[in-house]
């Protein structure tokens, strides 16, 4: 349950959640879900759209397949996308909350990386942000979706919109002597994009060196994971190579409530910031 979101996890189980997006219920898969279902069959049906794995998206009236939805003072637009996909992570709203809280402390000559950045909704929560963010992904059709996201939101600050392999791209930004003050990533557990492929289990302690070596000043970090082999020790084993987190970084797990009062566990966060929020 969540203020200022126009997002429900209305009941999960068997495999399955079940969301409302605003107007729309949707049901789609969902690994973690391995309870029973707390509502009966009745409110199971009144989905607008239902995802098979094999069929895809299902829908009750096709003209629906692209509609908005409001967080905070903000519009984000969703569509029925591949793999069961909308367009947002509500398990994230809690991070979310807190960049648009640190962004009216951060300055105009800083510069922010998001990374493996989907749709771009943190770019939306740092509407209030005045300097730069790199927003990069290797999904030209989801860079496209946050180029809309961006339109829909009046931002303040610049966004660089880049299609690139993340590490690829990282790289490049040790070699130019690119400096950053605030990261946001929420790898997958494996990728592909252009230039490249990632590994979350082989790539993680690369990411964090390089990390090392385009921080200056750093205000903030967020790392989140849905990956299974990654338990709460391991993720503050790998980020703490990361030097300005050997202290005071809080691992938390990212957990969504539901209407009928059970939690569904949807990964893990690492986060760490030097503003007070």
């Amino acid at each position: 349950m969540f203020d200022n979101f126009d997002y429900s996890l209305v009941d999960f189980g068997e495999g399955r959640k079940l969301e409302r997006f605003g107007d729309l219920l949707v049901d789609r898969p969902s690994p973690q879900s391995i309870c029973n279902k707390s509502y009966n069959k009745d409110i199971w049906d009144r989905v607008d759209a239902y995802f098979d794995r094999e069929k895809g998206w299902i829908l009750k009236d096709e003209s629906s397949s692209d509609w908005e939805i409001s967080i905070f003072d903000s519009k984000v637009k969703l569509r029925f996308a591949s793999a069961g996909q909308v367009g947002i992570f509500p398990e994230q709203y809690e991070n979310w909350d807190f960049l648009r809280k640190i962004s009216l402390s951060m300055g105009e000559d800083e510069r922010i990386l998001n990374v493996f950045s989907y749709t771009g909704v943190s770019n939306i929560a740092l509407k209030g942000f005045g300097g730069e963010i790199v927003h990069l992904d290797g999904s030209k059709s989801s860079v496209n979706w946050a180029k809309e996201n961006a339109r829909l939101n009046e931002l303040k600050c610049k966004v660089r919109f880049i299609v690139e392999d993340a590490m690829t791209f990282m790289v490049k930004e040790v070699k130019r002597g690119k400096r950053y003050n605030g990261f946001i990533l929420d790898p997958p557990e494996f990728g592909r994009g252009p230039g490249g492929d990632w590994s979350l289990k082989r790539d993680i302690e690369l990411l964090t060196d390089i990390l090392n070596r385009i921080t200056d000043r750093p205000r903030f970090f967020i790392f989140t994971t849905h990956s299974q082999w990654v338990d709460k020790k391991n993720l503050r084993k790998y980020l703490s190579r990361i030097d300005f987190l050997k202290k005071y970084l809080d691992i938390f797990e990212l957990k969504i409530k539901s209407e009928s009062g059970k939690f569904l566990d949807m990964g893990l966060c690492g986060r760490w910031s030097s503003i007070i929020v």
